[in-house]
């Protein structure tokens, strides 16, 4: 058996990639079957809940299967890190958030905050105390648009390109940094969310400078193709909203306080960071 690391086995991180790239396709299929969700993001919250009910699914039914074996393992991966954490997406709500709390709607925002948490961990709870994969990201960026041919191809493959990115940083962080919390799913989220606010605070102050749209509003101004595919792409694909919901169902079987801290810890953490990007772009 070889001792190179899972995360950095070829075959591995291309099966990841390709799981990637089919769970973006299918996030940007989502998006355009729904509401555009300027005022309230349908397709966000849709994926989102379907993509933690779909992990916890697949992470229950592996675990009731007995030991890992290599065929179970690349189901996980392909599957579960690849296709359904590519699918999902923590960045875009962690920017949603910032977008809502910037355009004067913090009531807003604390309801899509609640509905989509809750519904969240009530999907993840479909693994029944099942041990979390190790390593599993997301609709459009707000103000994105999707399915232009040859963008929602390069999305793809962006989106395949993030889950890669994610298998690798996820395996180096839980090899050298085991915590009681999830530290690695924090790190990829909020290094996903910096990224996705960078993207949005650049897009928002290139319409401001060109008399397009000022403050929060410029971000309903269309995002140009490179905004997309890297926020809906690389993004979307880095990140993860379903395993952090069935990791924080795996902490609440086990300590109920870790669970809710990670939770909170989590959504603070990538608000601030998404905030911190769109400041720094914009």
């Amino acid at each position: 058996m070889s001792s190179t690391p899972a995360y950095l086995r070829p075959r591995l991180i291309a099966l990841v990639a390709a799981g990637g790239a089919a769970g973006t396709a299918l996030r940007q299929l989502v998006g355009l079957g729904l509401p555009d969700g300027r005022q309230w993001p349908w397709a966000l919250i849709a994926v989102n809940v379907t993509g933690a009910f779909a992990l916890g699914l697949l992470t229950q039914a592996l675990a009731r299967r007995g030991p890992e074996t290599r065929l179970r393992r690349d189901v996980r991966l392909g599957a579960g890190t690849g296709a359904l954490g590519a699918y999902t997406t923590y960045s875009s709500l962690a920017a949603q958030l910032d977008l809502l709390a910037r355009a004067g709607r913090p009531w807003l925002a604390a309801a899509f905050a609640v509905l989509s948490l809750a519904g969240g961990v009530a999907a993840g709870r479909g693994r029944a105390g099942a041990r979390p994969p190790r390593a599993p990201a997301a609709p459009p960026a707000p103000g994105s648009t999707t399915g232009a041919g040859v963008t929602f191809w390069l999305v793809v493959v962006a989106g395949g390109l993030g889950a890669a990115c994610r298998f690798v940083l996820d395996g180096a962080v839980r090899r050298r940094l085991p915590t009681r919390l999830p530290a690695a799913t924090l790190a990829v989220n909020a290094l996903g969310s910096l990224v996705l606010g960078a993207a949005m605070g650049a897009v928002a102050g290139a319409a401001v400078s060109s008399g397009a749209g000022s403050g929060a509003g410029a971000a309903g101004v269309p995002a140009p193709a490179w905004a997309t595919v890297v926020g809906m792409g690389w993004c979307g694909g880095f990140t993860t909203f379903s395993t952090h919901m069935v990791e924080t169902c795996h902490l609440a079987a086990h300590a109920g306080r870790r669970a809710a801290a990670n939770l909170a810890l989590m959504l603070a953490v990538t608000c601030a960071a998404a905030s911190l990007g769109y400041w720094a772009a914009a």
